[in-house]
């Protein structure tokens, strides 16, 4: 008898880790993949910050400058925009 406790509390167990490691059948498993308005969403970004960087060259008539600094500089404005919500990507 005693080994018979044994043997159903182990089957117990196993069943309770088995419902651990195993999402239930409603359960919704996500991609932690890029989605594609995620990546469109991230291209739209890389657009307006381009467009800014061009605007920031031209400012200073393409004299002088680095692209790389304009680049950041552009980065930075187009984070503060959409940080305040007046434009979104």
């Amino acid at each position: 008898m005693a080994t018979t406790r044994k043997t159903a509390a182990a089957a117990e167990r196993a069943t309770a880790q088995a419902r651990i490691d195993k999402p239930a059948a409603n359960t919704v498993i996500r991609s932690k993949a890029p989605t594609v308005a995620t990546a469109l969403a991230a291209e739209q970004k890389r657009r307006l910050i381009e467009v800014a960087a061009y605007y920031i060259a031209e400012r200073r008539g393409f004299a002088g400058g680095d692209a790389a600094t304009d680049w950041l500089a552009a980065e930075a404005e187009i984070d503060t925009l959409m940080a305040k919500e007046l434009i979104s990507a």
